[in-house]
């Protein structure tokens, strides 16, 4: 018999103290096909561990990786709704109102020793009609989209009524803040349109009629003619060419309404972010640092910016409070109204209500929801009420 020289066999490798160590090692692996396919007859020696790692899962192997996308819902839109939370909001008790619109007498009511009674006078009343508004946001989903909500991800009933909140009350803000010279239709009247003027109508180059509160067939307000100026607002304006900003302007807003009104309680001034920003700038010249700085809560708990009297963001103006709403028209810049709440707010026949239902003899086969209201914004005063526009 030949003799085995040493390191002819791996079990006499240095690296081996026993045979037992060399075989260890060995009885683990196995005779395999060096493709893994079959299609390779020159079989080799491997490990069966090696095996086991050319078999693991990535994230790109079929059936093995399902996203799920249950983090939340984001709107990748504006949902501004300051405006209609900064609005009164009182039951619709009347179809409409009464208004004087020429006083009795307005001065040189003196009279003579032992003069005979004088002729009588009266005032000049006016009826202003307000039709309640409809105002409404359906949504619905399949019966079997809901159950597959409840066992799989996916959108479900509740996150779909949560955003079709968020959409009614923000549709509603942007109507209420809708251009003067765009007609309410079924819509909330706006307030661009109840603070103007036949001045802005006349200036602004608006189509006849569009500025008319509620429209003239329903309210009797004609701004196309200054026979009605019982119905005017205070609006600043340049006949469509815009002006810096500046704080004379805004004091003149004020000084202009302050004279209709009762109480300064109720009043606050409502603008666009942009045009706060550059209120404050103008400001900043008188600004002291210090560390007091506060809010003002307006309305529905709507916040003003925190801030000081003066300085680079302004809470309030002259004591009233600074809404800022996103949604405000612009023309360079975003329009400033100084609003009266005493004399404007909104008027609800049905506050917004949410009903939904899954009656199959109703809604099919579907789970269906509804936002539904029924009111006006009204003004009852239009002169305690003023607008800057053509701002820059």
């Amino acid at each position: 018999m030949t003799a085995v020289k040493r390191g002819e066999m791996d079990c006499f490798d240095d690296k081996y103290n026993t045979v037992l160590d060399w075989f260890e090692e060995r009885k683990n692996l196995v005779m395999v096909d060096p493709n893994m396919d079959g299609t390779n007859a020159q079989l080799q020696l491997i490990n069966q561990a090696d095996v086991m790692q050319k078999a693991n899962i990535a994230a790109s192997t079929g059936g093995a990786n399902n996203p799920v996308y249950d983090l939340g819902i984001f709107l990748q839109y504006a949902t501004s709704q300051s405006t209609f939370g900064a609005l009164k909001k009182e039951p619709w008790r009347r179809q409409g109102y009464r208004a004087v619109s020429a006083a009795a007498v307005s001065s040189g009511i003196g009279i003579a020793e032992a003069q005979s009674l004088a002729s009588a006078v009266v005032p000049t009343f006016v009826e202003v009609p307000i039709v309640p508004k409809e105002i409404e946001v359906v949504t619905d989903m399949t019966s079997k989209q809901k159950i597959m909500a409840q066992i799989s991800d996916a959108v479900g009933w509740e996150d779909l009524k949560a955003i079709m909140k968020d959409d009614f009350y923000t549709s509603l803000n942007a109507d209420l803040l809708g251009d003067a010279n765009t007609l309410a239709g079924y819509s909330f009247e706006s307030l661009d349109r109840l603070i103007g003027s036949y001045s802005e109508a006349a200036g602004s180059g608006y189509t006849t009629g569009d500025h008319d509160p509620y429209t003239e067939a329903v309210s009797g307000i004609n701004r196309d003619t200054n026979a009605m100026s019982w119905a005017d607002s205070y609006v600043s304006h340049n006949s469509g060419t815009d002006l810096d900003l500046s704080i004379s302007l805004i004091s003149d807003l004020e000084v202009n309404c302050q004279p209709h009104w009762k109480t300064r309680a109720n009043k606050f001034y409502l603008t666009g972010l942009d045009t706060a920003e550059r209120w404050g700038q103008l400001e900043s010249s008188k600004q002291r640092f210090g560390n007091d700085t506060f809010t003002i809560t307006v309305g529905d708990g709507i916040q003003t910016a925190t801030g000081t009297q003066g300085g680079f963001k302004l809470a309030t103006w002259n004591g009233l409070p600074i809404v800022q709403d996103s949604a405000v028209t612009k023309d360079t810049i975003s329009r400033i109204m100084l609003v009266d709440g005493d004399n404007l707010g909104i008027a609800w026949g049905l506050p917004p209500t949410w009903t939904e239902s899954n009656d199959q003899f109703v809604v099919g086969h579907l789970q269906r929801g509804v936002w539904y209201g029924i009111g006006e914004l009204y003004c009852t005063k239009f002169k305690s009420q003023g607008k800057l526009r053509d701002l820059q």
